[in-house]
Formats: structure tokens, C-alpha cells, sequence
């Protein structure tokens, strides 16, 4: 195995760590566009979203104790990595304020001394758990692991024919739009064409997952909106990914 290869990993973990909070959206972007990006990290959390759905971990890791709230990872690397990749694009589109879900879970009498524990109880442990599934290191086993695919499912071949549709177009935007950086081009078009492999395998979690990396790359090609639109409404119309 490549000795370097956790290398831009780790670059981009430490560069939220040596972050503040108000300051983290852009080193979460950063480090979220490198794992759907490259494939050897890509395959990673492929793998770790068939363990269960994003929303079902997140609801059992959100507790309530005498305490207070409090947010636990779940036991098995996989888990891990799935559950805090899916809070960081919930934080990277939006949807979760990072800001309010640190101090929730994390409330402290500065915000920064509660960045630095979401930072040793939620990003660290994420950092150890890839690792250990890229390196290939023996962990124990998970028996509570579950694979969930009630919520996502196959589609059927009309629908994938008018998936395969709209990425082509797409395919030929890209190409030939000019106003996009060179490594941006590239970066559409390896996760475009992997996408049309995806549909070609079927399965529902690899396809809520590609999802995912496929639209925040795309986000910045302005001249495809139209198109990514219309993919996501089929993908969800016929359950392929989350609502």
C-alpha cells in the first residue's frame, strides 16, 4: 500500500482541526470534495453507507441524558464513517447548522472550547475509523451491524434509461463548457461517467451515496442546474436515493 496515501487525508482533517467554528465551512468543503473526488477514498464511504441510512444513525445518536443532549457515534468503524461523512454535507449544503449542532451537543461557556470537543469526540474518532478501513487494520466486529434498505431501492430499467438521459447530456454540457476550470471539468466528468457505472450495478445504497458526491461536485456548473435537477427528481421520485 501506498505510504502516502492518508496523505491529502490528513491534510484536509488537520485543516478543520486548526480551524474555528465560525471559520470551518470552508476546510469541511474542502475535505468533503477530496473524499468524493478521489476513488481510493470514494470506495471508502461507498462501502460504509451500506452499513444503514444516514438519517436512522443520526436520530440513535442523538440522546438525552441528565446532562443534557448528547450525540454518540456508533461502534463499528463503518458506521462512523458513514454517519459524520452525511453530518458534514448536512452541514456543507445547509441543511444542519454546524454552529448550532456544536454547541447543542457540545455547550461550553466559549464557542471555540466546544469546536475543539466536537473536533476530539466527533471528527477525530472519524479520522481513526478511515484510516483503519483504508489501511485494511482488523477491528472488532460490529454484531449489531444491519444493512438498511428500506428507505432506498432498485430502479427499474426505464427509469435508469432516462438517468443515463440526462447524465449524458450533461456529459456533453461540460465538455464543451468553457467557462469551467480544467480540473473542475475533470472532476464532472470522472464522477458523471461513475455515476452511469453506478446505474449500471443497481444498487440502491451505492446510488444514494454516489448521489451525494456527484451533486456536490456539480454544484459549480452553473450551465448543467437544469439538468442535475431533473436527475434528482427522478433518483427521488423512484426512491433511488433519500427525500
Amino acid at each position: 500500500m501506498d505510504n502516502n496515501i492518508l496523505q491529502q487525508f490528513d491534510e484536509r482533517i488537520n485543516a478543520c482541526y486548526n480551524s474555528r467554528l465560525i471559520l470551518v465551512d470552508k476546510p469541511i468543503s474542502e475535505l468533503l470534495k477530496t473524499l468524493v473526488s478521489r476513488q481510493d477514498y470514494f470506495s471508502i464511504l461507498r462501502d460504509a453507507a451500506k452499513t444503514a441510512s444516514f438519517s436512522n444513525e443520526f436520530q440513535k445518536s442523538c440522546i438525552m441524558t441528565s446532562d443534557g443532549k448528547r450525540f454518540v457515534l456508533p461502534p463499528s468503524d463503518a458506521r462512523i464513517v458513514s454517519l459524520v461523512t452525511g453530518l458534514l454535507f448536512e452541514f456543507d449544503k445547509g441543511n444542519l447548522s454546524i454552529v448550532d449542532f456544536v454547541t447543542t451537543f457540545f455547550p461550553s461557556e466559549h464557542t471555540h472550547d466546544s469546536y475543539i470537543q466536537f473536533c476530539r469526540n466527533i471528527l477525530i474518532p472519524f479520522s481513526e475509523s478511515f484510516t483503519r478501513l483504508i489501511t485494511g487494520e482488523k477491528v472488532p466486529i460490529d454484531f449489531n451491524l444491519t444493512i438498511d434498505t428500506n428507505q432506498t431501492k432498485p430502479l427499474v430499467d426505464k427509469v435508469r434509461e432516462d438517468c443515463d438521459y440526462w447524465i449524458r447530456i450533461m456529459i456533453d454540457s461540460v465538455i464543451g463548457d468553457n467557462s469551467i476550470s480544467e480540473t473542475l471539468r475533470k472532476d464532472s466528468l470522472k464522477m458523471l461517467n461513475g455515476f452511469l457505472h453506478i446505474l449500471e450495478i443497481n444498487d440502491p445504497i451505492v446510488t444514494n451515496i454516489a448521489w451525494i458526491g456527484l451533486s456536490y461536485t456539480l454544484t459549480n456548473v452553473n450551465k448543467i442546474y437544469r439538468e442535475l435537477r431533473e436527475l434528482e427528481l427522478l433518483l427521488k421520485t423512484y426512491g433511488a436515493i433519500d427525500k
